[in-house]
């Protein structure tokens, strides 16, 4: 069963029998904001509401004038991305897009594309300034600890 839909210009195709989103042969980039936009339309489709959810997010929080949380796209279950280029470079950017089960290995295979996915750890843009940074620090201590991939460390470092 698929699901095609449109958005920001880009073709998804989300096939709920696979956990595979087709991403248009002409896409060469992927922002995390339009990928959420397109899976909140499969999830709740006529086709898509009988299935679990595609992904959960979090993020886009404005902390200040200056800095605001990047957005977090976690795919659930074994969800992946394939673009369908024939050739060339495909990015994921915009944010932090991973999988609850493979971590930042969220693609299928294709192998005459090369993937990228852009991710950064701390999910933080501060654009300038000098600004007391530890609450926003705390912030980003508190969204990792209650993510579903945090694992506590089990012995002191050095």
């Amino acid at each position: 069963m698929a699901y095609n839909t449109t958005v920001d210009g880009i073709n998804f195709i989300f096939n709920f029998d696979t956990e595979i989103i087709s991403i248009g042969a002409a896409t060469s980039r992927l922002e995390a904001d339009s990928l959420q936009e397109a899976s909140r339309e499969a999830e709740s489709s006529e086709m898509g509401i009988v299935f679990p959810k595609i992904i959960n997010t979090s993020g886009k929080i404005t902390l200040d004038i200056q800095s605001e949380t990047g957005l977090n796209v976690v795919l659930q279950d074994n969800w992946k991305i394939l673009s369908l280029k024939t050739t060339g470079l495909f990015t994921v950017s915009g944010g932090n897009v991973v999988s609850d089960v493979n971590g930042i290995a969220i693609f299928a295979t294709n192998p005459t594309v090369d993937t990228q996915n852009n991710t950064s750890q701390a999910g933080v843009r501060v654009s300038s300034g000098t600004q007391d940074i530890r609450p926003l620090l705390q912030v980003i201590n508190n969204n990792v600890q209650e993510s579903s991939l945090f694992q506590p460390a089990t012995e002191d470092l050095p």
